[in-house]
């Protein structure tokens, strides 16, 4: 009974105490480096709000590391998207959405295990030709995955969201050559 209430407690502490981390990240005003550099992508709202949501970002030393963390963005959309997909696939019945979600999964998992690990070596490295060729396999994979299901599903927002910060990380790494 214990360890239940201790349990309890502390989601009952996170709970509270996510909101704040939230609103502390949104209120925070971004560094000079992350507006300049926002400014030079083509979608700089989606790249203030997605670099000014990790507290990383307000520390950042250079470019590079924006890189680093816009990446670390899109690893993290392709996650929550790879697991609404793999629900969806576990339950479908229709053989052309079978296929679908299958390509989509098998395409999400490419991108966790391959694309993003070699672009980020390839940053690390400095062969930021190499690593704007890995995230912009990212775009065009996910690209390819939202063409087979014509926008008509549930995860196909998160999957557009993929492709539009992949989009801001090149244009981030532009920035370094």
């Amino acid at each position: 009974m214990k360890n239940s209430t201790s349990v309890s407690s502390y989601i009952c502490a996170l709970l509270i105490s996510l909101p704040l981390l939230f609103i502390s990240a949104a209120t925070a005003v971004p560094s000079t480096l992350l507006v300049q550099t926002c400014n030079k992508t083509d979608d700089d709202a989606l790249c203030l709000s997605s670099l000014s949501s990790d507290p990383r970002a307000a520390a950042a030393g250079d470019v590079k590391t924006l890189a680093l963390i816009e990446i670390d963005a899109i690893t993290a959309k392709t996650n929550v998207t790879l697991e609404i997909v793999g629900k969806l696939f576990a339950n479908v019945t229709d053989p052309y959405l079978y296929r679908c979600y299958g390509l989509c999964i098998d395409t999400f998992k490419g991108i966790l295990e391959n694309r993003i690990p070699q672009g980020i070596a390839a940053l690390n490295s400095k062969n930021y030709a190499e690593a704007k060729e890995q995230v912009g396999d990212v775009q065009s994979d996910v690209e390819l995955c939202l063409e087979q299901l014509a926008d008509k599903e549930p995860f196909t927002g998160g999957a557009q969201l993929m492709s539009r910060l992949a989009g801001v990380a090149i244009g981030i790494i532009n920035l370094l050559h």
